[in-house]
């Protein structure tokens, strides 16, 4: 009888021993994750405060852009975003209205980023060569660039395309201006396009609507006056987005 109490009692002890081995190597495994979820977490925190300065330092780039100042670039700036005081802008149609003084004709200006729509000018220029209707070029059509006139500041929808004097607008919803303002170059014209006419395709510069400007409004307008037939009314981004459905 003892015998048996005692192989018994052998018995458990082993199992409870094995028991414990394993509990042990559990708790073993569990610390060894903890270890590495805490590295983990610690290097995600650390990801996360560069995003972070990233961030803050794109929002501080776009507001010194919104206000006309210049922009240095870093090597870690994600976007990209570069502006040089004033710089040229190849397919610009014009800068801020009320910039220059009416009486002077400014010809083909250069002036400092200074709108969302020209933000999207930055970025896209980073993205490939372009056309010179400002239409990104893939890298096998790559060609010489060309710079649009632009008539003057208080008119930046009126350039010159094809040794013609034109006035630019949206070819379907007949918009100049996002929420943003007067669109500044026909970047702005096919991005304005692409987002809210994104069922209707056109080829080449089809997305915009030309206007002949007569030779007296051109001579009027080089000085800074009005022409005798008004620049179309300017449409909100809104009133754009209501047409495109009805269309």
């Amino acid at each position: 009888m003892e015998a048996r109490w005692e192989q018994f009692r052998a018995d458990v002890h082993n199992i409870l021993r094995e028991q414990d081995r394993m509990l042990r190597i559990k708790l073993e495994e569990n610390q060894a994750s903890r270890r590495t979820l805490a590295q983990e977490d610690e290097l995600h925190e650390l990801q996360r405060e560069e995003i972070r300065t990233n961030f803050a330092s794109i929002a501080n780039k776009k507001e010194a852009v919104m206000r006309g100042e210049p922009v240095d670039v870093d090597e870690v700036d994600p976007l990209r975003l570069s502006t040089r005081k004033r710089r040229r802008s190849m397919f610009g149609i014009g800068s801020e209205p009320g910039q220059q003084s009416a009486g002077h004709d400014t010809g083909p200006s250069q002036s400092v980023v200074r709108s969302a729509d020209d933000l999207n000018e930055e970025v896209n220029d980073n993205n490939g060569a372009k056309d010179a209707s400002g239409i990104p070029q893939s890298n096998h059509s790559r060609g010489p660039t060309v710079d649009l006139e632009r008539i003057h500041d208080k008119f930046p929808t009126v350039i010159r395309l094809d040794g013609v004097w034109v006035e630019v607008s949206c070819a379907v919803c007949g918009a100049n201006e996002s929420k943003w303002g007067v669109f500044k170059s026909l970047v702005s014209f096919r991005t304005h396009h692409t987002s809210r006419h994104p069922l209707v395709h056109f080829t080449g510069l089809g997305f915009c609507t030309r206007r002949v400007v007569s030779d007296t409004d051109v001579q009027k307008m080089k000085e800074g006056r009005e022409p005798e037939v008004p620049i179309v009314v300017k449409k909100s981004w809104v009133q754009s987005q209501a047409q495109t459905i009805q269309f």
